[in-house]
């Protein structure tokens, strides 16, 4: 569908929401997107799962990094006071 303004692509697979496949498949469709065209959004079921799989990595290992420090300084903080009471 071509307008004035902007553009739109639908398509569609018959590849599950989650895979290695559809994985694949999304990352070699975001590839050809960015390499030809300036400005672009990718949406949909697979596209969502394919993204969350990517950014959950760096994501639990920060959350897990603060969480392991807060629970360092609640602690210490905690025996700090039992010890100048």
């Amino acid at each position: 569908m071509r307008g004035k303004a902007y553009a739109r692509m639908v398509v569609t697979s018959d590849y599950p929401d989650e895979s290695p496949e559809t994985s694949d498949y999304v990352t070699r469709i975001d590839t050809l997107c960015r390499e030809n065209l300036s400005e672009y959004y990718l949406v949909g079921n697979s596209v969502m799962v394919s993204e969350m799989d990517r950014a959950f990595d760096s994501e639990y290992r920060m959350i897990s990094l603060i969480t392991a420090i807060s629970v360092f300084l609640l602690c210490s903080s905690r025996s700090a006071i039992r010890f100048f009471r």
